[in-house]
């Protein structure tokens, strides 16, 4: 007997739970990393609206899931800021990353993530950068004696295999999704760069990072955009920090107000009455 009346409403309470569940863990790395002023909810609130847009970023979905493995790669990145022996994170950070791009293959352009990030945050021991290609390869290595052990190396063909057809026109709901996400974004961005000035200089770092999360979760999206709105949902965790920005401007407190009622007319707009 199916004690949660039906499949539909079984796989609706467990997509729920993911994206609240990420919306928190979201705003716990803020608030732990200190990118705003102050102890906030708003990057959860945020999250959950910006995965409200279109109704493919909020079911449950393998793309929903990686995101979690998203979510702890950047709180391992951020985290080796102030590590000194960072090597135990750095080979998770490694082990993390195999993970992803042997879920989604197009994952495997986050290697300039890393790659930037930890120049960034660390100064450069060759050591380091061994343990985290040795995380890195950890995953390749186990899976590989697994399968060959059951005789399934074909499973490799199918990994590192990237589906990809020629662009085609997307429907007019994903336009005005990824235009209303996209104008948000870079609305929080301008608001950011004016008070950036005044951060310490290890907030600066971290926001740089997010700037590169962005671009290289936009970059990984682009080979495979065409096979649904759900490969666009790991674009939601870094945008969703720059949109939060919005909801800090003071002066004119009229703006930030009239953002958040245009996103709940979008966000209602795509979920009821547009077909």
């Amino acid at each position: 007997m199916d004690i949660f009346g039906g499949g539909s409403f079984f796989y609706t309470f467990l997509a729920t739970l993911n994206v609240i569940g990420q919306a928190l863990y979201l705003n716990y790395i803020t608030n732990k990393y200190h990118f705003f002023s102050k102890r906030t909810y708003l990057p959860a609130y945020t999250y959950i609206l910006a995965s409200s847009l279109l109704p493919e970023w909020s079911l449950f979905s393998a793309e929903l899931l990686n995101n979690w493995l998203f979510l702890g790669l950047i709180n391992l990145v951020y985290s080796t800021y102030a590590d000194q022996h960072a090597r135990k994170t750095l080979f998770n950070i490694g082990c993390l990353y195999t993970l992803l791009f042997l879920l989604s293959f197009p994952n495997v352009f986050f290697i300039f993530f890393i790659t930037i990030s930890l120049l960034i945050l660390r100064p450069f021991k060759l050591v380091e950068w061994m343990v985290t290609l040795l995380g890195m390869a950890t995953p390749i290595y186990i899976l590989g004696g697994v399968a060959y052990l059951t005789d399934s190396l074909y499973i490799f063909s199918s990994i590192f295999s990237v589906p990809f057809s020629l662009p085609r026109l997307l429907p007019l709901s994903s336009v005005i999704a990824t235009a209303t996400l996209g104008l948000m974004t870079v609305t929080g961005f301008i608001l950011l760069n004016q008070h950036m000035k005044r951060m310490l200089f290890q907030i600066k770092k971290m926001w740089w990072i997010n700037i590169i999360f962005l671009f290289v979760s936009i970059l990984g999206t682009i080979p495979i955009f065409t096979l649904g709105n759900e490969i666009w949902i790991v674009t939601l965790l870094p945008a969703t920090l720059f949109i939060s920005n919005i909801w800090f401007l003071k002066k004119p407190k009229w703006f930030a107000e009239s953002v958040h009622f245009l996103l709940l007319v979008v966000i209602i707009y795509l979920q009821w009455f547009h077909h």
